[in-house]
C-alpha cells in the first residue's frame, strides 16, 4: 500500500488527467499527499480516470479528499492551481471556456507544438492569451511521463518561465514534492519558445540512445530555484 504524505493546503486540478502525462503527474502528486481533481470533457472520462488513480494508490473511493474528478470547468472552479496536460493543439478549443473559472490561478501549460515549428509564439504564451486573467507559467516541457511513472526518484530539473518570478515560484514547492525534481526559474514567458523546443531535442536524443533523457542545469546549488 502507497504511504500518502501530509497534503499541503492546495488542490490542484490537471486538465487532460486522463492522459499519460496527466495520469503519471497525477499519480506523483498523490503520492506527496496534495489533493487532486482530475479534469476532462466529460465527468464520466475524469471519473474513471480518478478511480483507477485511487485503485492503484489503494485511496478508496475516488470521492475521497485525495483525488476527486469533473468536467474541466467544474475542476479549475474547484482549484487553486491548474495544471494543463493537454496537447497545443486542443488549447483554442478547450481553454477559452475555462477563462472565468482560471482567473486570478497559477495556470501551469505543460504542452509543446508538435511538429517542430519556427512559429513565434510559445504554447505558454498561447495559454496566456487564451486566459488573459491567469497567472500562466510553463513548465515541466523536459519531464516525461515515462520517467514520472517510474517507482524510482527523479534526477532531473524542471524549468519554469514566467512573466512574474513569483507566479513560477508558488508552484516550487508543489513541484519539488515529486522526489528528485528541482524546480528552476527560465526567464519571462516568452523563453517557453527554448523550453519547450528542448523536448524535441529529448525526444531525438531517446530515440538514438534507447534512454528517458532530461535536463539538469549545473553551477545553482540545489536550495536555489
Amino acid at each position: 500500500m502507497t504511504t500518502l504524505r501530509t497534503p499541503d493546503d492546495v488542490k490542484v486540478a490537471i486538465i487532460g488527467g486522463s492522459g499519460k502525462l496527466g495520469r503519471s503527474l497525477a499519480r506523483k502528486l498523490l503520492e506527496a499527499g496534495h489533493s487532486i481533481v482530475i479534469g476532462s470533457r466529460s465527468r464520466e472520462t475524469a471519473a474513471a480516470a480518478a478511480h483507477s488513480l485511487a485503485e492503484a494508490l489503494h485511496l478508496g473511493d475516488s470521492s475521497t479528499p485525495q483525488i476527486a474528478s469533473d468536467a474541466n470547468e467544474g475542476a479549475c472552479q474547484s482549484a487553486d492551481i491548474v495544471i494543463l496536460a493537454i496537447p497545443e493543439a486542443s488549447y483554442a478549443d478547450l481553454l477559452p471556456p475555462l477563462r472565468e473559472a482560471c482567473r486570478d490561478k497559477i495556470v501551469l501549460s505543460t504542452a509543446v507544438p508538435f511538429p517542430l515549428s519556427a512559429s513565434p509564439t510559445s504554447a505558454g504564451e498561447k495559454a496566456q492569451e487564451l486566459l488573459p486573467e491567469a497567472h500562466v507559467v510553463a513548465g515541466l516541457h523536459t519531464v516525461s511521463h515515462a520517467v514520472l511513472e517510474s517507482a524510482s526518484p527523479l534526477d532531473e530539473d524542471a524549468i519554469l518561465t514566467a512573466d512574474d518570478p513569483r507566479d513560477a515560484e508558488s508552484l516550487e514547492s508543489l513541484l519539488q514534492s515529486i522526489p528528485g525534481l528541482r524546480v528552476v526559474y527560465g526567464g519571462p514567458l516568452q523563453y517557453a519558445r527554448i523550453t519547450e523546443s528542448l523536448t524535441h531535442l529529448l525526444i531525438r536524443m531517446n530515440r538514438t540512445y534507447h534512454a528517458a533523457t532530461g535536463i539538469r542545469i549545473t553551477g545553482i546549488p540545489s536550495s536555489t530555484s
